[in-house]
């Protein structure tokens, strides 16, 4: 699906502003200003955004701009969903995150660490760094561990079909 800035913000804006008002700051005025430093951001890199998966696209830039927010208020408490309050990794099984029986089973074959890896960032949308810090590894090993986690995931997807 090919979009430019224009048309996807006719598009998506509404929608954006609803998930940030509802899941991130209860506070239309400061939804306002979320929703705004999204768009403004993905205006300063409008020229390398890929439109193929939007509303993802979209929530993950306002996740992040909302985070981005409370880091800079050292003397605020972190929001949930930010680098270091997410739900602790190794109490998320993949049975519980709603995956399919095949999904769960192709998880359940991945090495425990790359598993935690990977959910972290594809599911849950944290960065790789917070994934990082939160594991106690550097960011290339996590970066390492989602990679072949997306690639044995895949491939063990593809022989049970």
């Amino acid at each position: 699906m090919t979009h430019t800035f224009d048309t996807a913000y006719k598009k998506y804006n509404h929608g954006l502003r609803s998930f940030v008002y509802k899941h991130l700051t209860k506070n239309e005025c400061f939804a306002d200003d979320l929703v705004q430093e999204t768009w403004l951001s993905i205006w300063k890199n409008k020229d390398e955004v890929r439109w193929d998966r939007p509303v993802g696209f979209l929530r993950t830039i306002a996740r992040r701009r909302w985070c981005d927010y409370w880091r800079k208020k050292s003397n605020l408490e972190t929001p949930t969903g930010c680098n270091d309050t997410f739900a602790d990794i190794e109490d998320k099984l993949p049975i519980d995150m709603g995956f399919d029986d095949n999904t769960t089973r192709a998880l359940n074959q991945l090495d425990k660490r790359v598993r935690d890896s990977l959910i972290s960032v594809v599911v849950d949308e944290n960065s790789h760094k917070a994934t990082a810090e939160k594991m106690g590894v550097t960011i290339g090993t996590t970066l390492s561990r989602v990679h072949r986690g997306k690639a044995k995931l895949r491939r063990i997807l593809l022989e049970n079909k």
